[in-house]
């Protein structure tokens, strides 16, 4: 065990230059999903969806903040992105070789978070001082959990997505009041639960996210761009159905141009994976591989060298989003010649959603990360740890 350091109540590997970006407060109540990227001016920019008491609800927005010193201090936050009615996750800020793209998806109401979904994309060409107004994704393509894409060596864009789709029995989501009118399949009423309006919101809440698990299944795939985000297709539809979610995916290249993905497999214990052979245009059938990890998002990252890098929680149970992890592959994730242990908890809460890119210039992985309250930037020299 590394005489690792204390930061709050977490205990940091001794490699990690740690620096914290964000702290909750009555403006900005909490931090979900910190994404943090290079700006063509060297600035770092990191955002993280924050406002109501937790995600997904109405309130919910992105914030973000600067660096104008690769890391060391931020701005304080500022609002990214809000809309006036609706709840907002920014999942995706995508590098090309002249823009940055901010792909994110507005909700209305909890009650109907999975088959609202309203997908969109906004870009900056000059390094963040302006962002074009979001825009849809063309072609009728919606409704999507837009995740970290990649761009091939071929310059085409594959950019993982996953996506809900009922499967279940009870078609309407639990109302608060009576609705509007009595539903009906082929003459016969609809199942729906039905609380009176004094109901304890936490209940209702509660009972909505249960409605959602047991009759969605969720999806991934990949859209693909050969036209610099003119155009998209989708292709690819990884899960089992049976009411399972399969969500989150993340791809890398591999060194023979097939492409590896790893799928979030809620609560089974492991991440799933599939491979495409051909860009991205067809995938195996998922199933089960040998990482064991928590429900959660994980960042894969490749260097110029062919190495593989991943981010992510290997919680031996599954459940927990604790400890965070480095693993190092040179053999496309056949092996990991390197398992780093580089942030632990003591409590039971969790580091969540470790995400960021590779410095090639001076071989350093820079990432954020955060435990709902607080947003941490972290700098890595690999070359201390390789």
């Amino acid at each position: 065990m590394h005489n690792f350091k204390m930061l709050d109540n977490k205990m940091v590997h001794p490699l990690l230059e740690t620096y914290r970006i964000f702290k909750a407060s009555e403006e900005f109540p909490q931090a979900r999903e910190a994404i943090v990227r290079k700006l063509s001016d060297g600035t770092l920019i990191c955002t993280y969806t924050t406002g109501g008491v937790t995600e997904p609800l109405d309130g919910n927005f992105t914030a973000f903040s600067l660096s104008y010193d690769s890391g060391v201090t931020w701005t304080d936050a500022q609002v990214f992105l809000r809309h006036p009615s609706r709840g907002l996750f920014t999942t995706e800020l995508f590098c090309t070789e002249n823009a940055m793209h901010a792909y994110f998806t507005t909700y209305s109401t909890a009650n109907q978070l999975y088959e609202n979904t309203q997908t969109y994309v906004m870009s900056t060409y000059d390094g963040g001082k302006s962002f074009t107004m979001p825009k849809s994704l063309p072609g009728g393509i919606n409704s999507l959990d837009i995740r970290q894409g990649i761009i091939l060596e071929s310059g085409r864009w594959v950019i993982p997505v996953c996506w809900w789709e009922f499967c279940g029995y009870e078609w309407a989501a639990p109302s608060v009041g009576n609705p509007i009118q009595d539903g009906a399949i082929f003459g016969k009423p609809i199942r729906q639960t039905i609380f009176g309006p004094s109901v304890e919101q936490k209940k209702a809440y509660r009972a909505v996210y249960d409605w959602a698990r047991n009759n969605h299944s969720s999806y991934s795939g990949v859209l693909i761009s050969d036209d610099n985000g003119e155009s998209y297709r989708l292709c690819g539809r990884l899960g089992d159905g049976n009411a399972k979610w399969f969500w989150e995916p993340a791809v890398t290249e591999l060194s023979d141009g097939s492409l590896k993905m790893l799928i979030r497999a809620q609560d089974m214990g492991c991440l799933w994976e599939s491979t495409s052979f051909d860009k991205g245009e067809t995938w195996t059938p998922a199933k089960p591989g040998n990482i064991v990890g928590a429900s959660t998002k994980v960042r894969l990252l490749k260097d110029s060298k062919g190495r593989i890098y991943l981010l992510h929680n290997p919680d031996p149970e599954g459940k927990r989003r604790n400890p965070l992890e480095l693993w190092i592959s040179n053999d496309d994730m056949k092996s990991w010649y390197v398992k780093e242990r580089l942030v632990i908890r003591n409590d039971n809460k969790n580091i969540n959603y470790p995400d960021g890119y590779i410095e090639e210039e001076t071989n350093t992985l820079c990432f954020a990360w955060e435990d709902a309250e607080n947003v941490y930037f972290s700098r890595l020299d690999l070359n201390k740890l390789l």
